[in-house]
């Protein structure tokens, strides 16, 4: 989630912001068979959306809180390694298969620090973000699926079966939170921004098991008794994911103490 629009405010001064962006989900593997298994960057599940509320300690420095939302949706793809199909790349078909699933719903609560300077002289500023975010899971997958493809090949075919479980038992991630963005000031207090995020988290909150099995088939279309090769893998969730975004904020600025010209003599 981003939640961070930026302004050079004044000391002691507020703003808040909304925004609405896409992301990119990622997983870890464990080494634990042959089995090439990838994540696909940029795809688009749903968009992360989020409302800020900033604080300035100084005109450059500020703190930032607000609540967010969105759906933690894990696509993954996999295949053989192939190495008991010999020339699997020639015929060009070794390429994932994907699939994918919504792993939670969190509530998502940030609180990062943000440093702002201008470029030249012109209405524009470039920020950096760097602070932790807390991940309250309201909703959380837990279930088995299984699925198949034939795979043709010149002198014989493959049947590529698969069974995977999905668990999230943890109820709060922690993520690391590192952001570059830009922004633009306009004189009435509004600002219009882009910003680049990363999310890494601190703890694992699920995994997914898969156990995969590659069948060699002969030309009539029946099923070898003897499995070519088993696979048995296991993704680690941790929420990572990367977050790209537009916002707007508003600045609230402080008003200045008048001077009493009668007390100047």
């Amino acid at each position: 989630m981003s939640l961070c629009s930026t302004t050079f405010a004044q000391k002691g001064s507020f703003a808040i912001g909304f925004r609405i962006g896409t992301k990119a989900e990622g997983f870890e593997k464990t080494n634990v068979s042959g089995l090439k298994i990838v994540s696909p960057f940029g795809n688009i599940a749903s968009p992360t959306i989020g409302m800020n509320l900033a604080y300035s300690i100084n005109d450059r420095v500020s703190i930032i809180s607000g609540i967010g939302f969105l759906e933690y949706y894990l696509w993954w793809g996999m295949y053989p390694d192939w190495d008991k199909i010999p020339d699997w790349s020639v015929h060009g078909r070794k390429k994932p298969h994907y699939k994918g699933s919504q792993m939670y719903k969190p509530v998502q609560i940030p609180l990062s620090l943000k440093y702002a300077f201008p470029l030249g002289k012109s209405s524009f500023n470039i920020y950096g973000k760097l602070g932790l975010q807390f991940d309250i899971l309201t909703t959380r997958e837990n279930d088995a699926r299984s699925w198949s493809t034939w795979i043709p090949y010149p002198d014989t075919n493959y049947l590529f079966e698969s069974d995977y479980t999905i668990s999230v038992y943890k109820k709060m991630n922690i993520l690391l939170n590192m952001g570059i963005g830009l922004e633009y000031r306009l004189k009435n207090g509004l600002g219009l921004s882009f910003e680049g995020e990363y999310y890494t988290g601190m703890r694992v909150v699920g995994e997914i098991d898969i156990n995969s099995r590659l069948f060699g088939m002969s030309e009539n279309g029946h099923i070898y008794t003897e499995i070519t090769k088993e696979y048995t893998d296991r993704l680690l969730i941790k929420g990572n994911y990367w977050n790209f975004s537009l916002g707007i904020s508003y600045n609230f600025k402080k008003k200045k103490k008048e001077i009493n010209k009668n007390t100047i003599k």
